[in-house]
């Protein structure tokens, strides 16, 4: 299919169950799954527990292809200007701009919040730097954003995905990492970076982009 011209707009959204994973594996009891929602108010605001719900997205992502790999994307009506990547059936749509970020972390020492495991897709470019000792933070992030979309054969799929992550640092003591609908795709490689007592759950929906 060719997506060097055209616009495509969002139709429809297909809702997938949500996932529980501990460290042991996936666990695939329904009434497990719907007790561990129903009885954390992170993980109730975050899910979709009825997969037939009617969403309403018609025209809410609409991404015009342009010349020479540049592409509009619109998103609820805020729109911007970005270049066009291909990656195999991948389309990164690249923000022209550099984004800065400050982070309580160092990459350096591979020390990086639990969200980075669980998506599949990156920025196709990002610096991390480490800050001087002394300063609030302890790197700065350089980046250009991206949306990522999935080539179908009639269709592009705009990904989301909704995870709430439990870590238990001790028996009594845990740290909750959540993201609701968030553009990006599950890497289940994620699940062998699980404690013992952690809990992971995991919803993915997919927007439809049709040509117009």
């Amino acid at each position: 299919m060719n997506f060097s011209s055209g616009t495509y707009s969002s139709q429809k959204v297909m809702i997938n169950q949500t996932r529980l994973f501990t460290k042991a594996g996936e666990i695939k009891d329904a009434k497990i799954i719907y007790d561990f929602i129903k009885q954390s108010s992170i993980a109730n605001n975050y899910f979709i527990s009825n997969i037939d719900s009617l969403i309403n997205v018609k025209d809410q992502i609409v991404v015009v292809f342009l010349p020479n790999n540049q592409a509009s994307i619109n998103i609820s009506n805020n729109s911007k200007r970005v270049n066009v990547v291909r990656v195999k059936n991948h389309i990164y749509l690249e923000s022209r701009d550099t984004s800065s970020v400050l982070n309580n972390y160092n990459q350096s020492f591979g020390i990086k919040p639990f969200f980075y495991s669980v998506v599949t897709y990156s920025p196709l470019y990002s610096e991390t730097f480490p800050l001087p000792s002394g300063t609030e933070y302890l790197s700065l992030t350089k980046t250009k954003l991206c949306s990522y979309l999935e080539m179908e054969e009639n269709e592009i799929i705009y990904p989301l995905i909704s995870f709430s992550y439990f870590h238990h640092i001790t028996k009594y003591d845990r740290s909750i990492e959540a993201y609701k609908n968030y553009n990006n795709t599950f890497n289940e490689n994620c699940i062998q970076n699980l404690g013992e007592l952690d809990t992971l759950a995991v919803q993915q929906l997919e927007v439809i982009l049709i040509k117009k």
